[in-house]
Order: structure tokens, then C-alpha cells, then sequence
């Protein structure tokens, strides 16, 4: 079991290492998006920080079970098998491309999640961004965010309490 363990772990490993660079990648092109000003091009759809973190931490908190359960429930299986077809069984799956592959993508997301996660945690929570849902949707339907005409566009600002309003 020694080469082919050793293999698994290693194919995770890497792939660690590479959802740590995205997800700090990730972070740094935020940045460099947003600017020192906070502003961002008005392509690019942007959220409350609660509303992100939310919809961040729902694959988090799905992967982790998920992977747990799926290769314990393997390694179970693979252990009774092997019993029978002999221990040779587990060695191969263990050095299958697949099944590295397939943990290290595993791993790999959560770990992407939970620092995405850590460093949504140190952003401000209040940081200025487009009116309501998303700029590229209103201008889309041919209004302007920021028209103070108010007809076709309309001008929106921000409440504490109920989030994006009309003005």
C-alpha cells in the first residue's frame, strides 16, 4: 500500500496547493478589479458581502459531508472485497488516475471555499458596488442605474434595512 498511498496523497497535495492559488488569485483580481476607489466596471455583478458569503459557504458545507461519506463508503466496500478478491483490490483503486483526481478535485473545492471564505470575512462589510441586482441586467433591459430622469432609468440607493430601494 506504501507507492500507491503515497501517489493518492500526492495528486491531492498538489491539487491543495492549486485551489490555495485560486482562491488568493481570485482574491487579488477582486482587488485589482475594484480599484482603490471600491468601483467596479459596471459588467461585473456585484452583492452584498452577507449575500456572497451565503452562497459561498453552501458548497463548503455540501463538499465536506460529501466527500467524506463517498470515500469512506468506497474504502468500506473495497475493504470487504477485498477479502474476497484479495488485497490487490484497494492498491489498484488507491492508484487509479480517477480516483486521485476525483479526491483531489473533492478536497480541492472545499479548500478553495474555506479560504474564499476567510478572506470575505476581512472585507468590509459594507462596500460600495451597483444598484439593485446586477447593472448588466438593467442596462441590458435598456435602463440606467444611475439615471436621475427617472424615466426610463431610475436611481437607487441603499437602506440598511431593506436593502436596495427606488429613490
Amino acid at each position: 500500500m506504501g507507492q500507491s498511498a503515497h501517489q493518492l496523497w500526492f495528486v491531492s497535495s498538489v491539487m491543495i496547493g492549486l485551489g490555495a492559488l485560486l482562491a488568493l488569485g481570485a482574491a487579488a483580481a477582486d482587488r485589482k478589479i475594484t480599484g482603490a476607489a471600491g468601483e467596479v466596471p459596471w459588467f461585473v455583478p456585484v452583492s452584498a458581502p452577507a449575500e456572497a458569503r451565503d452562497l459561498m459557504s453552501t458548497p463548503v458545507t455540501a463538499m465536506v459531508p460529501a466527500t467524506s461519506l463517498i470515500f469512506s463508503i468506497s474504502m468500506g466496500v473495497l475493504t470487504l472485497a477485498a477479502t474476497q478478491f484479495g488485497p490487490r483490490l484497494v492498491r489498484n483503486f488507491m492508484s487509479m488516475r480517477q480516483t486521485q483526481l476525483t479526491l483531489g478535485t473533492f478536497v480541492m473545492t472545499i479548500v478553495y471555499g474555506l479560504i474564499t471564505l476567510t478572506l470575505m470575512a476581512q472585507t468590509p462589510a459594507a462596500r460600495p458596488g451597483p444598484s439593485p441586482p446586477s447593472r448588466l441586467r438593467w442596462r441590458a433591459w435598456g435602463f440606467s442605474a444611475r439615471s436621475s430622469t427617472g424615466s426610463p432609468g431610475r436611481s437607487w440607493r441603499r437602506q440598511s434595512s431593506r436593502g436596495w430601494v427606488p429613490s
